[in-house]
């Protein structure tokens, strides 16, 4: 999720650049890039939870109670989280 949190705003200063509108989120300098990424991992697994993917293929649980999911989850955040990134950077058209 570090590298999530870089890219995304990274991917803010381009969409101010070139958008209408800026969606990403910006990194916050209050707080250390493990404080953002931890709090993006979390917010993350709560998404999944809440709103169940069908390219998963089945309902998550919890491994830890509201800190960590089952290891097919955590692999599969893991995988959408580098898509993600991968998005970004194609489209800012940079290797960040």
């Amino acid at each position: 999720m570090r590298g999530d949190v870089r890219v995304a705003d990274r991917y803010a200063d381009w969409q101010a650049t070139h958008m209408d509108r800026i969606t990403s989120r910006r990194r916050d300098h209050a707080q250390s890039l493990d404080e953002q990424a931890y709090a993006a991992a979390l917010a993350a697994r709560w998404r999944l939870i809440d709103h169940l993917h069908l390219r998963l293929g089945m309902i998550q649980t919890w491994s830890l109670l509201g800190c960590l999911l089952d290891e097919r989850s955590e692999r599969y955040l893991l995988m959408i989280t580098q898509e993600r990134i991968d998005e970004m950077r194609s489209r800012i058209g940079a290797r960040l």
